[in-house]
């Protein structure tokens, strides 16, 4: 009878432990995700959301930019370049109508896109091509 009572116990005692162990691991994981009430600090959970930005896809085919116009609201977007002319490498310049070079983008055949996080002012901007100055993208960003 002793060695089954000592059994019993050994199995109730592992039964426990394990219990705990699991509650453990719930609650440390709800507070990992936030889930358990207010238990993450304001200043973590406001640095976990991060917004979702539009992507601008521009392509530089062999006859030019397409789209040949990009209209959006101000704000930051990513601004993607698919250089697929078929050169070696590309030369764009992104500038405000006015003519201040805002940026100058290099792709290579390798490495043929390019992007970036921008957040331009309203306004009307262009992206041209140093090898054609003929091909541009107008970008305007309104208020």
């Amino acid at each position: 009878m002793p060695r089954i009572r000592v059994l019993r116990w050994r199995t109730v005692a592992i039964v426990l432990v394990s219990l705990l162990i699991a509650f453990c691991f719930i609650v440390y994981g709800g507070l990992i995700r936030g889930t358990a009430g207010n238990s993450v600090p304001h200043s973590l959970a406001a640095e976990s959301v991060t917004p979702k930005l539009e992507v601008e896809f521009i392509t530089l085919q062999t006859n030019g930019f397409e789209p040949v116009e990009i209209v959006r609201p101000k704000g930051p977007f990513v601004l993607l370049v698919d250089d697929r002319s078929g050169k070696e490498s590309s030369s764009f310049s992104l500038e405000r109508l006015q003519g201040e070079k805002l940026r100058d983008i290099n792709t290579r055949r390798t490495k043929s896109e390019w992007h970036d996080v921008i957040n331009l002012p309203p306004g009307n901007y262009l992206l041209t091509d140093a090898g054609n100055p003929h091909s541009r993208c107008q970008i305007t960003i309104t208020p």
